[in-house]
């Protein structure tokens, strides 16, 4: 799905400019920290569905 939404960005010269840009203002490693919430976010999610 990232894949797909990349490849959308691609076609587009402004776009690309602007992620950059916005890539090179971001902290250290902010997409592992991203995905480490959202994966425990998910897992609590699936506890309280799991426990009815």
């Amino acid at each position: 799905m990232g894949f797909e939404t990349a490849n959308v960005h691609l076609g587009s010269k402004a776009a690309v400019a602007a992620i950059l840009q916005d890539l090179d203002q971001r902290p250290a490693r902010w997409l592992q920290k991203a995905a480490k919430a959202m994966a425990e976010a998910t897992h609590e999610d699936f506890e309280t569905w799991e426990k009815g």
